[in-house]
């Protein structure tokens, strides 16, 4: 398997868990894995997806489990999903 079919199904498996640190865990696969999607995602795009997520994952405890903060993560989620499913 590609690497980058990994991270997706890897990202993929993060679609239910809405908190904060599923935010950082796709954070850092995004970033820690620039390159690579540098390649399949343009750089404005992908710049999108890493503050988003870079954001959800500094929200607070408390933040992290309000209705608009599931909203914000899935409509942020769904809009990644959308891209990595055109790789």
């Amino acid at each position: 398997m590609r690497r980058v079919d990994q991270l997706i199904s890897e990202i993929k498996e993060l679609r239910q868990q809405a908190t904060y640190k599923s935010a950082l865990r796709v954070f850092q696969l995004l970033d820690n894995n620039k390159n690579l999607f540098l390649e399949k995602i343009e750089s404005d795009t992908f710049r999108f997806f890493l503050t988003g997520f870079s954001e959800l994952s500094e929200a607070s405890a408390a933040t992290s489990q309000s209705p608009s903060f599931k909203r914000e993560y899935d409509k942020l989620f769904e809009t990644l999903l959308f891209h990595l499913n055109r790789v």
